[in-house]
């Protein structure tokens, strides 16, 4: 009965053909992600209507990672908080995204790694083995 769940789960649920609208609490640089990498997604068929919230999660990591590093920019990693150097607060937070980030990207196959596992191993050139 080994892998026979994962069979079940592929065909009770089906790709999405058309990228809904993106969440509006999303930032303008997490919608840029939401209607880029979902098209994206959809193309490689991997994109499902029941993976559209931690598609959500993705893009909001992404537009936070992009806001954080603007503001890290600007004020610097060290800051002073009464009239001590500190670390920003924000750095933790752009960890703490960047970590979310890094995980939604597992899911859905986007890693060198995870893609081998999305794409069912296989290539779009595999030469002499076909």
């Amino acid at each position: 009965m080994k892998g026979r769940r994962k069979q079940l789960r592929k065909q009770s649920v089906k790709a999405i053909s058309e990228l809904p609208e993106a969440p509006k609490w999303l930032s303008p640089e997490g919608k840029k992600y939401w209607y880029s990498e979902g098209e994206s997604l959809i193309l490689k068929g991997v994109l499902t209507t029941d993976d559209l919230p931690l598609f959500s999660t993705l893009a909001r990591a992404y537009g936070e990672i992009v806001e954080l590093e603007k503001i890290l920019q600007k004020d610097g990693r060290i800051i002073e908080i009464r009239d001590k150097p500190q670390v920003h607060p924000a750095v933790r937070m752009l960890a703490t995204a960047m970590s979310a980030f890094r995980q939604c990207c597992v899911e859905f196959g986007l890693t060198p790694k995870s893609r081998m596992s999305v794409d069912g191993g296989t290539s779009a050139d595999d030469g002499d083995f076909s």
